[in-house]
């Protein structure tokens, strides 16, 4: 029922967006499919997969209420990305090499504390930045002296300086949530400001073929993004109703996917050889981003039946 009460709140055609952005999200972390795939490919998603994720958490952070919300955040966002990140650095630091990740870790107390604070491994990069972005731009809203507008800029400023010192802080991940937090402040609706439209895709495929400028700080980036945006929400009613009923159900769950999938991606590694039919790659990835993404949901729903959900997270991860 509580699932349900969210669901029915939410807008479809964002949750479909956030859901295509996920899978990409998903697919361009596994590297064994990633290889396969033009150098150039890469450069463009990654250009704008993320950064959306981060215009719609600016776009829909609310700062009324300060207390409240920074409670909120500590046990939504702060307190997974603390146990999550963990638990991924002591995997890896233990049985790197025997699980084949691509990243190594030294273990030590200090060390992990240093990529909690300052280098985030694997995608738990992106809800390090969600968290020092939202804390920053609710306590600068909370100074009563102070316009939504100016807090938009101070913490904005904030934030710029600290990625000057805080190496796992990119400036140009921070910048897409105060585009999208900006954006909030222009309108309520985020389809007024960012409207979806199916032409967004012809713009997006020219820009592709236009530059090989791809970069998240390049007016290029902001362009792929937003009109990546656009298109996502657009197409109702064009992709069949199944298919757009389950990206818009994975988009309702990126919270889970983002949290467990780091984890599920690894053993991609060991049934790799068994798509050696396949030199295209596709059939190994197409089979790994489903089998990774019903993973995390199965587990966002076993931890909402046996109580954990609430305990840690303070809500239900399955929505």
């Amino acid at each position: 029922m509580h699932a349900e009460k969210l669901a029915k709140h939410r807008d479809e055609a964002v949750d479909f967006a956030k859901g295509a952005l996920i899978i990409l999200m998903v697919a361009f972390h596994l590297p064994d499919f990633v290889a396969k795939l033009p150098s150039a490919a890469n450069d463009i998603v990654y250009a704008f997969h993320m950064p959306g994720f981060l215009v719609l958490s600016g776009f829909f952070t609310t700062v009324a209420h300060t207390r409240e919300r920074l409670t909120r955040l500590i046990r939504t966002i702060a307190i997974p990305y603390i146990l999550l990140e963990t638990l991924y650095l002591i995997g890896i630091g233990l049985a790197g090499e025997l699980l084949r990740s691509n990243n190594s870790v030294e273990l030590s107390f200090s060390n992990i504390v240093h990529h909690l604070c300052c280098a985030p491994v694997g995608t738990y990069w992106y809800l390090h930045t969600l968290l020092i972005c939202s804390a920053l731009y609710i306590l600068f809203c909370s100074c009563r002296r102070l316009s939504q507008f100016h807090a938009l800029i101070l913490s904005s400023i904030a934030c710029f300086l600290l990625s000057l010192i805080i190496g796992g802080l990119e400036w140009s991940n921070c910048m897409y949530f105060f585009i999208g937090a900006f954006f909030r402040l222009v309108t309520a609706d985020i389809k007024q400001i960012i409207f979806p439209s199916l032409l967004s895709g012809v713009g997006f495929m020219i820009m592709c073929f236009a530059t090989e400028e791809y970069s998240k700080y390049s007016l290029a980036g902001l362009f792929l993004t937003l009109s990546a945006l656009s298109f996502f929400m657009a197409v109702q009613g064009v992709v069949h109703k199944g298919i757009y009923s389950s990206v818009s159900m994975i988009g309702r769950n990126s919270l889970c996917i983002v949290l467990f999938s780091p984890i599920f991606t690894i053993p991609s590694k060991f049934y790799l050889r068994f798509f050696d039919f396949d030199p295209s790659g596709w059939l190994f990835g197409l089979f790994s981003v489903a089998l990774v993404i019903a993973l995390c949901l199965l587990t966002a729903k076993l931890s909402d039946r046996a109580g954990i959900s609430c305990y840690i997270f303070g809500r239900r991860l399955y929505i």
